[in-house]
């Protein structure tokens, strides 16, 4: 896992932009460029579609097949898809979750090697895809392999490249807010990415995307489950997406605060250690105090000035019957999460090595 020291190191200005050195290097290029398979799940991404599989389409790596799968989209999404984009693989498989999309998309794929989890508001910079393929090549202790997401619209913001994983319940992004050129390029090792390029033979040793997690949470627990398994996990800051942020959500929208307490919750009680459990479910009980405080003014205008003050707005009522909700989505499905905590894997206590 990262360190606060090697995070501060990460915001150190590289002259040296388009290499590596240290942990992993950038292949100079395979000369097998192998098939990858690109799993995209769509709801209502209209508005997005076009610039999302337009970048796709014109990637410097050709070797790609794209499949799109539509989880009962109301709006344009599947006549755009069958009208503008014949080459790609389109599934219409009814209102399904991201987790279960994702399968979907995995069953119906060719490829060796498979892009996952990309979201349909992400833009590919040109060289995205051949600065991942590189890296995953370059040794099989690596598991998987995700990009820099820049915030669509602008040129050097960073809006996540991975993640830290507390077991008790503390998942922090990585670079949110930082600026793109004052970072070293060189990848580094995190806990989860937002997408991951991983090889098919990873999906027959872990399994699939848990179906369970309907909207956010599903690529956190897959990295998880990918470093229990003894991989490692590396962002590669040279591969670069633009990224709308909730784009098909709605950032702090009441539908976004739902299913994103409800992940979190069930994020703690599948993963987090049973001696450190009286933690998390601390934290978690906190937050839940917390948006039932946003329904008094005074605490509202208190945190306006603070780093808490996007959660000014989450103070309605609707909003704290979405994390009640959420909540009790979780105290229902609980058998089905403690079976599944039941079946992970044991963790791996001596990970594979970069090297080789």
């Amino acid at each position: 896992m990262t360190t606060k020291q090697e995070l501060s190191e990460l915001r150190r200005h590289s002259s040296d932009r388009g290499q590596t050195e240290g942990t992993v290097e950038e292949a100079a290029g395979p000369s097998r460029r192998p098939l990858v398979s690109i799993v995209i799940s769509n709801f209502n991404g209209a508005g997005y579609l076009r610039r999302c599989l337009n970048a796709l389409l014109q990637l410097n790596y050709s070797s790609v097949e794209i499949i799109v799968v539509d989880a009962g989209s109301t709006d344009d999404s599947v006549a755009i898809l069958q009208s503008d984009f014949s080459t790609v693989k389109v599934v219409e498989a009814g209102r399904i979750g991201i987790g279960e999309a994702i399968n979907n998309g995995i069953r119906l794929s060719r490829g060796d090697l498979l892009l996952l989890d990309y979201n349909i508001d992400e833009i590919a910079a040109p060289a995205f895809l051949d600065r991942l393929v590189d890296v995953l090549q370059s040794s099989e202790g690596i598991g998987a392999v995700g990009g820099t997401r820049l915030l669509d619209g602008t040129a050097d913001i960073v809006d996540s490249m991975g993640g830290i994983v507390y077991l008790p319940g503390y998942y922090p992004r990585i670079g949110q807010g930082w600026k793109y050129s004052d970072i070293t390029h060189k990848p580094f090792e995190v806990d989860y990415l937002g997408h991951v390029l991983v090889r098919r033979s990873l999906l027959d040793e872990i399994g699939g995307f848990d179906e369970d997690f309907y909207v956010y949470g599903e690529d956190t627990d897959f990295c998880i489950r990918i470093r229990r398994a003894g991989y490692r996990i590396l962002q590669v800051p040279s591969a670069v997406t633009h990224h709308a942020v909730s784009g098909t959500v709605g950032p702090g929208s009441v539908r976004y605060v739902y299913f994103f307490e409800r992940a979190h919750m069930r994020l703690v009680l599948k993963h987090c250690p049973v001696a450190m459990l009286p933690i998390g479910l601390s934290l978690t009980a906190l937050v839940r105090l917390m948006y039932m405080a946003l329904r008094v003014p005074i605490f509202r205008r208190a945190i306006s000035h603070t780093s808490l003050a996007y959660l000014a707005s989450r103070g309605t009522a609707s909003h704290l019957r979405a994390v009640v909700q959420g909540t009790s989505w979780n105290i229902r499905n609980l058998p089905e999460t403690l079976a599944s905590r039941r079946d992970l894997a044991p963790r791996v206590r001596h990970p594979r090595s970069v090297g080789g």
